[in-house]
């Protein structure tokens, strides 16, 4: 009986004590957040001085061995440098400032309508070409000249094409001074008139294919639409871009 009751108690107290032994609930583990690193490359954007820079362009006849030479404006531009690097750079052409330097009086007037007109640069349809730095390569640079190899696109008559050309650019008195020369084929710009891909039986009225254009740049160093960030890249995300376009001398940009 005494055993009996000894049992009993022992089972009691068994049950008490894993009673108040409750199994321990799962660790729940809270995964760190994903820490996302930006990569951010700044530029500083100077606006080009409209009255100084300029476009020059040349066509030529094939039979007859004539060229005609002749200028079109810029309407805006800016560049783009990084420690005094370029880096980028876009450019609104006005199309209807293109005029020929060659001749005089009547046939000047009279080409240069001709230019502007749905034969050429259909200037009404169109009265702005684009060109537009999309990669910038750097080549030999030395303590007086920097050289770039440049592609870019190049809108005309609303087509756009890439083109690719060398940038020869320096620092002179306050300025950032560039050079560019490079040439294309019209006619992937839909300028037809007077190609003998397109038309036959035009005697030495064939004109050539390829319009030949120089670039002189000038931008001011004294101003500029403050840094900007060009690319924040994060892990995950897409890229952005934020450009600021107010005009600001360097004197009170810590104002």
């Amino acid at each position: 009986m005494k055993k009996s009751l000894l049992a009993v108690t022992l089972l009691i107290a068994t049950l008490t004590l894993t009673g108040c032994f409750k199994k321990p609930s799962p660790l729940v583990v809270t995964p760190t957040p994903e820490i996302k690193i930006e990569e951010i490359s700044s530029a500083t954007v100077y606006p080009i001085d409209l009255r100084q820079s300029n476009i020059n362009w040349t066509g030529r006849k094939i039979i007859i061995k004539t060229e005609h030479v002749g200028t079109v404006s810029f309407k805006s531009g800016e560049v783009q440098l990084k420690n005094n690097n370029l880096t980028g750079g876009s450019f609104v052409i006005d199309m209807s400032t293109i005029t020929d330097q060659e001749l005089e009086d009547k046939n000047k007037e009279n080409l240069e309508t001709h230019l502007k007109s749905s034969d050429f640069f259909d200037v009404v349809k169109y009265p702005e070409a684009t060109l537009t730095m999309k990669s910038v390569s750097p080549g030999i640079i030395t303590a007086n000249e920097q050289n770039y190899n440049v592609t870019a696109d190049l809108t005309i008559k609303g087509i756009t094409n890439a083109v690719s050309f060398d940038v020869i650019a320096k620092q002179d008195s306050g300025l950032w001074i560039a050079n560019a020369d490079f040439s294309i084929d019209r006619t992937l710009w839909g300028i037809k008139y007077g190609s003998d891909k397109f038309f036959s039986d035009l005697g030495d009225k064939v004109i050539d294919d390829t319009i030949s254009f120089k670039i002189y740049i000038e931008a001011p160093l004294s101003l500029t639409t403050k840094q900007i960030i060009t690319s924040t890249e994060t892990i995950g995300e897409p890229s952005t871009v934020d450009i600021t376009t107010e005009v600001v001398p360097l004197e009170n940009q810590n104002q």
